[in-house]
């Protein structure tokens, strides 16, 4: 739905920057997210699918008739090396693009280990080598 907000903006229902100032209050986020909700629910039949994993969105772009997707890097990029008829592109909004975060459970043991591990995996080299990774089967990145 953030992507449809963005999209709202370069219409004009929305006002440019919206989405990002919908973070002061609750009232604002309130009032930009019920326009974003309602274009959603009016357009509703044009949303295939969701997905949650690289196989899903493999599949619909392939064989559900999904021509259109918000998507992890990887699976169109697999898709467009094995010659299949896709193309990855950043909408002109602009991409999306978010880190994978690191969480503990509350009963977690051994949280010293847990915690240099964690910031292990945010030292230069090694949270490098994850968002350089990019393809599938890689021990590294990609979400396949």
């Amino acid at each position: 739905m953030l992507g449809v907000g963005l999209f709202l903006e370069t219409t004009g229902a929305l006002s440019p920057g919206a989405m990002r100032q919908a973070y002061a209050d609750e009232a604002k986020m309130r009032k930009i997210w019920a326009v974003v909700t309602d274009f959603c629910v009016k357009n509703k039949g044009q949303i295939k699918l969701f997905w949650n994993d690289a196989d899903r969105q493999r599949v619909a772009m392939m064989s559900e008739g999904v021509v259109v997707g918000q998507l992890w890097e990887s699976p169109p990029i697999t898709l467009m090396r094995n010659g299949d008829p896709v193309q990855y592109r950043a909408p002109l909004e602009g991409p999306l693009v978010w880190v994978d975060g690191m969480s503990l459970s509350a009963r977690a043991e051994n949280l010293e280990a847990a915690y240099s591990f964690i910031d292990y995996c945010f030292e230069l080299e090694p949270a490098g080598k994850s968002i350089d990774g990019g393809s599938e089967g890689q021990l590294w990145g990609g979400h396949g």
